[in-house]
C-alpha cells in the first residue's frame, strides 16, 4: 500500500541516530514556528480591530500607528512562514534522501 511504502522511506531516510536527531530538530523549529505564525496572525487581526475602534473615534494619529504596526506584524509573520517553509523543506529532503 502507499501508506507502507511512505513509512519504509521514512524509515530508511532516518536511520541514523544524528539524522533522526536533526529531523526532530526541524520539527521542533517548525512547530515553533508555527505558533509564531498564530500569534502573529492573532496580533493582526487584533490591530485590525484597533484600526477600526481609532477610525470610529475619528483618532488620526492611532488609525496611522496601528497602520505602521500591521506593516511590521505582516512582515514579521511573512518572514517566519519562508523560514518555516524552507525549513519544512529541508527536513523533506532529508527524510526522502
Amino acid at each position: 500500500s502507499r501508506l507502507g511504502r511512505l513509512a519504509e522511506v521514512l524509515r530508511l531516510g532516518l536511520q541514523t541516530p544524528a539524522r533522526r536527531r536533526s529531523a526532530l530538530r526541524q520539527v521542533a523549529t517548525i512547530l515553533a514556528l508555527l505558533q509564531a505564525r498564530a500569534w502573529l496572525h492573532w496580533m493582526f487581526c487584533r490591530g485590525l480591530c484597533g484600526m477600526v475602534r481609532a477610525s470610529l473615534l475619528g483618532d488620526f494619529h492611532q488609525v496611522f500607528a496601528e497602520l505602521l504596526v500591521n506593516g511590521i506584524v505582516v512582515c514579521a509573520n511573512g518572514f517566519a512562514d519562508q523560514l518555516m517553509r524552507h525549513q519544512a523543506g529541508h527536513l523533506a529532503a532529508d527524510a526522502w534522501s
